[in-house]
Protein backbone atom coordinates (compact mmCIF):
# COMPACT_ATOMS: atom_id res chain seq x y z
CA UNK A 1 0.00 0.00 0.00
CA UNK A 2 2.95 2.48 0.98
CA UNK A 3 4.16 2.21 -3.04
CA UNK A 4 0.83 2.59 -3.99
CA UNK A 5 -0.07 5.89 -2.10
CA UNK A 6 3.76 7.25 -3.11
CA UNK A 7 2.86 6.55 -6.92
CA UNK A 8 -0.49 8.25 -6.66
CA UNK A 9 0.97 11.22 -4.82
CA UNK A 10 3.37 11.50 -7.64
CA UNK A 11 1.78 11.73 -10.68
CA UNK A 12 -1.42 12.84 -9.71
CA UNK A 13 -1.64 14.75 -7.03
CA UNK A 14 1.75 16.09 -7.61
CA UNK A 15 0.66 17.40 -10.68
CA UNK A 16 -2.20 19.37 -9.58
CA UNK A 17 -0.50 21.13 -6.78
CA UNK A 18 1.97 22.27 -9.05
CA UNK A 19 -0.80 23.68 -11.39
CA UNK A 20 -1.78 25.77 -8.23
CA UNK A 21 1.65 27.43 -7.98
CA UNK A 22 2.77 27.81 -11.45
CA UNK A 23 -0.19 28.07 -13.75
CA UNK A 24 -0.24 30.98 -15.71
CA UNK A 25 -2.52 32.04 -18.63
CA UNK A 26 -0.91 31.41 -21.90
CA UNK A 27 -1.23 34.83 -23.89
CA UNK A 28 0.38 37.67 -25.46
CA UNK A 29 -0.06 40.79 -25.12
CA UNK A 30 0.27 43.62 -27.37
CA UNK A 31 2.11 47.19 -26.24
CA UNK A 32 3.00 48.93 -28.90
CA UNK A 33 1.77 49.11 -32.78
CA UNK A 34 2.97 50.69 -35.86
CA UNK A 35 0.69 49.48 -38.98
CA UNK A 36 0.85 46.28 -39.57
CA UNK A 37 3.87 45.60 -36.92
CA UNK A 38 3.38 45.06 -33.31
CA UNK A 39 5.60 44.85 -30.53
CA UNK A 40 4.19 41.52 -28.34
CA UNK A 41 5.18 40.99 -25.01
CA UNK A 42 4.99 37.03 -23.96
CA UNK A 43 4.63 35.38 -20.96
CA UNK A 44 7.12 34.18 -18.42
CA UNK A 45 8.41 30.28 -19.60
CA UNK A 46 8.14 30.61 -23.33
CA UNK A 47 10.25 30.98 -25.97
CA UNK A 48 9.53 33.38 -28.68
CA UNK A 49 11.60 33.30 -31.88
CA UNK A 50 11.98 35.54 -34.80
CA UNK A 51 10.14 34.09 -37.64
CA UNK A 52 7.68 32.00 -35.19
CA UNK A 53 3.76 32.67 -36.39
CA UNK A 54 0.82 33.47 -34.22
CA UNK A 55 -2.40 32.07 -34.94
CA UNK A 56 -5.42 34.79 -35.03
CA UNK A 57 -7.61 32.08 -35.43
CA UNK A 58 -7.94 30.45 -31.86
CA UNK A 59 -9.03 32.88 -29.08
CA UNK A 60 -8.03 33.65 -25.63
CA UNK A 61 -6.59 37.14 -25.80
CA UNK A 62 -8.44 39.86 -24.34
CA UNK A 63 -8.17 43.85 -24.77
CA UNK A 64 -7.09 45.80 -21.93
CA UNK A 65 -10.93 46.12 -20.74
CA UNK A 66 -10.44 42.35 -20.59
CA UNK A 67 -13.38 41.64 -23.59
CA UNK A 68 -12.65 38.89 -25.68
CA UNK A 69 -10.54 39.44 -29.08
CA UNK A 70 -8.85 37.29 -31.84
CA UNK A 71 -5.57 36.48 -30.50
CA UNK A 72 -3.30 33.60 -30.06
CA UNK A 73 -4.48 29.73 -30.69
CA UNK A 74 -4.66 28.03 -27.16
CA UNK A 75 -3.12 24.80 -26.55
CA UNK A 76 -4.23 24.64 -22.52
CA UNK A 77 -6.58 21.58 -22.93
CA UNK A 78 -6.03 18.58 -25.18
CA UNK A 79 -8.05 15.28 -25.95
CA UNK A 80 -6.03 12.57 -27.33
CA UNK A 81 -6.03 8.41 -28.24
CA UNK A 82 -2.90 6.32 -28.11
CA UNK A 83 -2.00 3.11 -29.40
CA UNK A 84 0.67 1.04 -27.39
CA UNK A 85 2.60 -2.07 -29.57
CA UNK A 86 3.06 -5.06 -27.14
CA UNK A 87 4.35 -6.93 -30.05
CA UNK A 88 8.00 -8.42 -28.93
CA UNK A 89 7.88 -6.91 -25.37
CA UNK A 90 10.40 -9.44 -23.79
CA UNK A 91 8.83 -8.87 -20.25
CA UNK A 92 9.99 -10.33 -17.26
CA UNK A 93 7.12 -11.67 -14.16
CA UNK A 94 7.83 -12.81 -10.97
CA UNK A 95 5.18 -15.04 -9.01
CA UNK A 96 5.87 -17.00 -5.71
CA UNK A 97 9.56 -15.98 -5.82
CA UNK A 98 9.72 -17.19 -9.05
CA UNK A 99 10.96 -15.32 -12.28
CA UNK A 100 10.17 -16.16 -15.36
CA UNK A 101 10.51 -14.28 -19.05
CA UNK A 102 7.82 -14.18 -21.63
CA UNK A 103 7.47 -12.89 -25.30
CA UNK A 104 4.05 -10.72 -25.29
CA UNK A 105 2.08 -9.77 -28.25
CA UNK A 106 -0.78 -7.46 -27.82
CA UNK A 107 -2.06 -3.81 -28.12
CA UNK A 108 -3.55 -1.35 -26.11
CA UNK A 109 -5.66 1.78 -26.40
CA UNK A 110 -5.38 5.01 -24.19
CA UNK A 111 -7.91 7.92 -24.36
CA UNK A 112 -6.94 10.83 -22.58
CA UNK A 113 -8.15 14.25 -21.34
CA UNK A 114 -5.26 17.22 -20.35
CA UNK A 115 -4.87 20.02 -18.92
CA UNK A 116 -1.56 22.10 -20.37
CA UNK A 117 0.41 25.06 -18.30
CA UNK A 118 3.40 25.11 -20.78
CA UNK A 119 5.98 23.26 -18.74
CA UNK A 120 3.08 20.35 -17.50
CA UNK A 121 0.31 18.53 -18.99
CA UNK A 122 -1.61 16.15 -17.11
CA UNK A 123 -5.24 14.56 -16.75
CA UNK A 124 -7.21 11.66 -16.56
CA UNK A 125 -7.05 8.45 -18.94
CA UNK A 126 -9.07 5.45 -20.00
CA UNK A 127 -6.98 2.65 -21.04
CA UNK A 128 -8.03 -1.09 -22.84
CA UNK A 129 -5.50 -3.63 -23.31
CA UNK A 130 -5.45 -7.10 -24.87
CA UNK A 131 -2.63 -9.42 -24.92
CA UNK A 132 -1.34 -13.28 -25.62
CA UNK A 133 1.83 -14.72 -24.32
CA UNK A 134 2.12 -18.41 -24.55
CA UNK A 135 -1.14 -20.48 -24.41
CA UNK A 136 -2.76 -17.20 -22.49
CA UNK A 137 -4.71 -14.41 -23.43
CA UNK A 138 -5.60 -11.22 -20.91
CA UNK A 139 -7.71 -8.14 -21.46
CA UNK A 140 -7.45 -5.44 -19.29
CA UNK A 141 -9.84 -2.31 -18.59
CA UNK A 142 -8.49 0.22 -15.99
CA UNK A 143 -8.99 4.53 -15.49
CA UNK A 144 -5.55 6.30 -14.11
CA UNK A 145 -4.02 9.43 -14.59
CA UNK A 146 -0.94 11.14 -16.72
CA UNK A 147 1.30 13.46 -16.41
CA UNK A 148 4.18 15.24 -19.15
CA UNK A 149 7.24 17.16 -17.76
CA UNK A 150 7.68 19.77 -21.35
CA UNK A 151 11.61 20.19 -21.17
CA UNK A 152 10.56 23.17 -23.96
CA UNK A 153 7.21 24.96 -23.39
CA UNK A 154 4.23 23.23 -25.17
CA UNK A 155 2.98 26.83 -26.65
CA UNK A 156 1.30 27.95 -29.77
CA UNK A 157 3.97 28.25 -32.43
CA UNK A 158 6.30 25.06 -31.06
CA UNK A 159 6.47 22.52 -33.97
CA UNK A 160 8.61 20.04 -31.59
CA UNK A 161 8.10 19.72 -27.90
CA UNK A 162 10.06 16.89 -25.81
CA UNK A 163 8.87 15.68 -22.88
CA UNK A 164 9.59 13.01 -19.31
CA UNK A 165 6.13 11.21 -19.36
CA UNK A 166 4.68 8.80 -17.11
CA UNK A 167 0.88 7.52 -16.67
CA UNK A 168 -0.41 5.37 -13.56
CA UNK A 169 -3.76 3.51 -14.06
CA UNK A 170 -5.97 0.79 -12.18
CA UNK A 171 -8.32 -1.36 -13.14
CA UNK A 172 -9.70 -5.43 -13.69
CA UNK A 173 -8.09 -8.02 -16.17
CA UNK A 174 -9.02 -11.10 -17.15
CA UNK A 175 -7.47 -13.99 -17.80
CA UNK A 176 -8.03 -17.26 -20.11
CA UNK A 177 -6.04 -20.07 -20.29
CA UNK A 178 -7.31 -23.31 -22.15
CA UNK A 179 -10.67 -23.55 -19.96
CA UNK A 180 -9.60 -21.78 -17.02
CA UNK A 181 -10.61 -18.40 -16.57
CA UNK A 182 -9.09 -15.87 -13.94
CA UNK A 183 -9.62 -12.03 -12.56
CA UNK A 184 -7.46 -10.07 -11.13
CA UNK A 185 -7.04 -6.45 -9.66
CA UNK A 186 -3.89 -4.44 -11.76
CA UNK A 187 -2.07 -1.61 -10.96
CA UNK A 188 -0.04 -0.20 -14.28
CA UNK A 189 2.51 2.22 -14.17
CA UNK A 190 4.70 3.80 -17.35
CA UNK A 191 7.60 5.71 -17.10
CA UNK A 192 9.57 7.10 -20.41
CA UNK A 193 9.89 9.91 -22.62
CA UNK A 194 8.20 11.63 -25.22
CA UNK A 195 7.77 13.71 -28.29
CA UNK A 196 5.10 15.88 -29.92
CA UNK A 197 5.31 16.86 -33.15
CA UNK A 198 3.20 19.94 -34.51
CA UNK A 199 4.46 19.61 -38.11
CA UNK A 200 0.77 18.98 -39.58
CA UNK A 201 -1.23 21.88 -37.39
CA UNK A 202 -0.40 24.16 -34.22
CA UNK A 203 -3.12 22.74 -32.55
CA UNK A 204 -2.88 18.92 -34.03
CA UNK A 205 0.09 16.83 -32.13
CA UNK A 206 1.23 13.39 -33.16
CA UNK A 207 3.08 11.40 -30.10
CA UNK A 208 5.76 9.20 -29.98
CA UNK A 209 6.38 7.40 -26.12
CA UNK A 210 9.27 4.80 -25.63
CA UNK A 211 9.88 3.39 -21.58
CA UNK A 212 9.18 0.61 -19.55
CA UNK A 213 6.05 -0.41 -17.83
CA UNK A 214 5.26 -2.05 -14.76
CA UNK A 215 2.56 -3.85 -13.85
CA UNK A 216 1.04 -5.83 -10.44
CA UNK A 217 -1.40 -7.96 -10.73
CA UNK A 218 -3.41 -9.96 -7.64
CA UNK A 219 -5.32 -12.83 -8.81
CA UNK A 220 -8.64 -13.46 -6.88
CA UNK A 221 -6.58 -16.69 -5.22
CA UNK A 222 -2.82 -16.25 -5.85
CA UNK A 223 -0.35 -14.13 -4.49
CA UNK A 224 0.84 -11.45 -6.77
CA UNK A 225 2.34 -11.05 -10.25
CA UNK A 226 4.80 -8.28 -11.55
CA UNK A 227 5.36 -7.50 -14.95
CA UNK A 228 8.27 -5.25 -16.55
CA UNK A 229 8.85 -4.49 -20.33
CA UNK A 230 9.86 -1.94 -22.55
CA UNK A 231 7.08 -0.32 -24.43
CA UNK A 232 6.87 1.64 -27.77
CA UNK A 233 3.87 3.56 -28.15
CA UNK A 234 2.38 5.65 -30.88
CA UNK A 235 -1.07 8.68 -30.33
CA UNK A 236 -2.94 11.61 -31.50
CA UNK A 237 -3.62 14.41 -29.55
CA UNK A 238 -5.61 17.94 -30.42
CA UNK A 239 -4.80 20.86 -28.48
CA UNK A 240 -8.06 23.53 -27.89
Amino acid sequence: MGMKHLLITLLVIGPVLALASHAQAQTAKVIKVKGQQAIVQFPQGTSPQVGQQINLGGGGVSDSDGAPMAGLGSRKNSIGLGLNSLSFVNRSSKSNGVTTSTSVTGIALNGRYGWNTGRMEFGPIVRLEYSSADNSSTRFMGIGGFFDYNFNPNVSGQKIVYAGTGDLSFGQSGTKQGSFDSTSTVIALFLGGSIKWFGLSDSFAIRGDAGFSYDSSTPDSNSATTNVGAVVRAGIANYF
